[in-house]
Formats: structure tokens, C-alpha cells, sequence
């Protein structure tokens, strides 16, 4: 199982909006995209290469079923029971997904980059998404992109444990091919008194401590190399120098909600809600990954503020 908590400091669900993929009642659109069919699988674990390409095969099977039986169907189906979704804060997805009625719109999405945990259990997905609000439409509605954390259940199948999005324009470009990754097994671990989901909080309260979304000397010193960093309305920023460039200055107070970690404690998350304290209507939630490198150090993979708003209908 992976090992997780609800901290609940500040806690307000609002189950009435949800952010799935993009925002609240959006609804990703889309033909098959042209980059569906992609290349086969390389892992670097061959012990969790069946899991990674089956966790790879999930997403893209859920995607399927959003265009083929719609987005409600799909969700219900791949959603855990205790799934986070987010709004204006973390809400309780199912739930949101229960009191929604069946749409016209279309959601497709495709992942592009995925990672999984040495142990297997535990991974992680992103890629764009696109809207159309019927399925005949000749351009998209809405455009974003998407992460969402998985965790493989006894059965074998694997099951959203949370799922976040940003929108954004049109993007300049189509993404990539898809870039899939197994974290190598841990040769030496640090040893400690604090537990290994203890040592990476304590991170990612460091980060969080500033209460600024700038470019601080902790953020920057926790980033990966291929760090990516999403902002609504931005595209996605990949590695620390697009990192810097999309970033703001604006103060941001973050308030912790929940986290997990990996059994193999080589992959983390932390999320909860973010505000202003300059403007009570800039608020959302946010969503951080933690990896953890070949010399057993933890480093931030991901890093996502998403917004409540909701496009225009």
C-alpha cells in the first residue's frame, strides 16, 4: 500500500466544482491525437517494467473510454474511492463525479511522460488534454495539461489516486513522444529516526515556507533537472531554465491537505490549497512530486498550481 496521510489543517471541500484535467466542469475534448500510436516501452527497472507499461496502458485506456462513453463513465470507472480532485482547493472527486450528469462534451487526453516507483505500486502520468464541447467540432474548446498520481490495487488494475490540471492557449507545438521511466531500486538509503515520508515533508514544507511563487534559492536548490512546472494558463515548462521563465513573484500562502509516498519511499506527493494574500479570489490547489536521484536525494519532478476558474460555456 502506499503509505499516506490526511493532514486536514484548513480544510473546506466544495464538492459543487471540481478540476479534473483542466477546470471545473470541463470536459477534454478531442479526436485520437496524431501522437497516440507512440514507441514501444523502455524502462530502466526491467523489475517494474510490466507494471510501468501496464500503468502506461491504463491511461490510455481511460482516455478511451472518455471519448467512446463519455467523461462521467470514465471517471467513475478509473477513480479511486478516496480520490482527490481539485476546485478551488482538494475536493473529493468521485463524489463531484457522481453529481455531475452525463455531458456532450468530449474530453480526450494522452500521456506523454510516465514514472513509476521502483516497488511498482506507485506512478504518475502527464500529457495534454483538449476539449470540444460536441464531438463534431472542428477545433477544441479548451486546452491543458493534466497529472495524475495512480496506485496499482491487489486485483492488479490501477486506480486514479488524485488527478489535477491546468488550461492554457493553444499550444505552439505538438508534444513530444511519450517518455516513460522506472526509478532504479535504492542501493543506499540514508538512515534516520524520521521516517522516509517525515524526511521528504520536511522538504516540501521548505519550499512551501516562503509562502512565495518565485524563483527562491530552496525551490531551485530541490528542482530536478527535468523539473516540470505547470501554471494556469502557461504552458507546461520543462527543465529549470523554463522553469525560471514562467514563474511570477506574487505571494502565495500554501496550506497542506494531504500526501503519499511509495513503498520503495522513492516517490512522494504533497498536495493542498493555495491563496493570495494580496487578492481573495486568487485561489486553487496545488500538487508537488518527489523523486528521489541515484544518490538517494530527494528532488522536485513536479510542480503545478492549478485555477478554479471555469471556461466560458
Amino acid at each position: 500500500m502506499v503509505q499516506t496521510s490526511n493532514l486536514g489543517r484548513q480544510t473546506h471541500l466544495r464538492s459543487h466544482s471540481i478540476l479534473i484535467r483542466a477546470w471545473p466542469g470541463l470536459c477534454v475534448p478531442c479526436l485520437v491525437l496524431s501522437y497516440l500510436i507512440l514507441p514501444c516501452l523502455r524502462a530502466e527497472s526491467p523489475a517494474s517494467a510490466p507494471d510501468l507499461k501496464s500503468l502506461v496502458e491504463s491511461e490510455r485506456a481511460f482516455a478511451r473510454l472518455s471519448i467512446e462513453k463519455g467523461m462521467r463513465q470514465a471517471f467513475l470507472k478509473y477513480l479511486a474511492k478516496d480520490s482527490i480532485g481539485f476546485g478551488s482547493g482538494p475536493i473529493k472527486a468521485r463524489e463531484a463525479w457522481l453529481a455531475r450528469p452525463e455531458s456532450k462534451r468530449v474530453l480526450s487526453w494522452e500521456p506523454n511522460f510516465v514514472t513509476i516507483a521502483s516497488s511498482g505500486e506507485i506512478g504518475y502520468s502527464t500529457g495534454p488534454w483538449l476539449l470540444k464541447n460536441a464531438m463534431q467540432d472542428a477545433q477544441p474548446a479548451a486546452y491543458g495539461e493534466f497529472v495524475s498520481i495512480w496506485q496499482k490495487q491487489a486485483r492488479g488494475n490501477w486506480e486514479v489516486l488524485l488527478d489535477i490540471g491546468i488550461a492554457h492557449e493553444k499550444p505552439a507545438s505538438d508534444p513530444g513522444p511519450l517518455q516513460v521511466s522506472a526509478l532504479p531500486p535504492q542501493r543506499n538509503s540514508p538512515t534516520g529516526a524520521a521516517s522516509p515520508l517525515d524526511a521528504v515533508r520536511k522538504l516540501d514544507d521548505e519550499v512551501s515556507s516562503s509562502l512565495i511563487d518565485s524563483i527562491s534559492a530552496t525551490m531551485e536548490r530541490r528542482w530536478s533537472n527535468d523539473v516540470r512546472v505547470y501554471r494556469p494558463g502557461k504552458e507546461v515548462a520543462l527543465g529549470k531554465e523554463a522553469a525560471r521563465a514562467i514563474l511570477g513573484s506574487d505571494s502565495v500562502a500554501w496550506t497542506a491537505k494531504g500526501d503519499g509516498i511509495s513503498r520503495a519511499a522513492d516517490l512522494a506527493y504533497f498536495y493542498g490549497s493555495y491563496s493570495s494574500p494580496m487578492s481573495s479570489s486568487e485561489r486553487g490547489g496545488y500538487l508537488r512530486v518527489w523523486r528521489k536521484n541515484a544518490e538517494a536525494s530527494w528532488e522536485l519532478v513536479v510542480d503545478l498550481l492549478s485555477s478554479p476558474e471555469k471556461p466560458a460555456e
